[in-house]
């Protein structure tokens, strides 16, 4: 009896060969995707030589890098805190990260 470890998944998208995972391997990152762009993949699971059934095609869509935002100012309040505040120029963040901000 042949093992499932002799598998691989061949990943298409838009129809073309994408790349390959090996077996019990449920995922795979394109890194090539272009922002906005949405693009059709599928799934045929190899063993050995032979091509197993196609999955149902699914649609991906890579997010655009979301607006940077400007007016940024820091603030010393009278107790001594610092207050930051910016203009949100982008509706598509799911919020916004602060990097070890210091006022000078």
């Amino acid at each position: 009896m042949v093992g499932r470890h002799n598998e691989t998944s061949i990943v298409y998208r838009n129809g073309t060969l994408l790349g390959a995972v090996p077996a019990d391997v449920t995922d795979y990152a394109d890194y090539t995707a272009v922002p906005e762009t949405p693009y059709n993949y599928s799934i045929i699971p190899v063993r050995g030589n032979c091509p197993g059934l196609i999955s149902p095609s699914v649609i991906g869509l890579k997010q655009g890098t979301p607006a940077a935002p400007s007016n940024c100012l820091a603030s010393e309040t009278e107790c001594n805190d610092i207050i930051v505040t910016w203009t949100d120029n982008s509706d598509s963040e799911a919020g916004f990260k602060s990097s070890g901000m210091m006022l000078l």
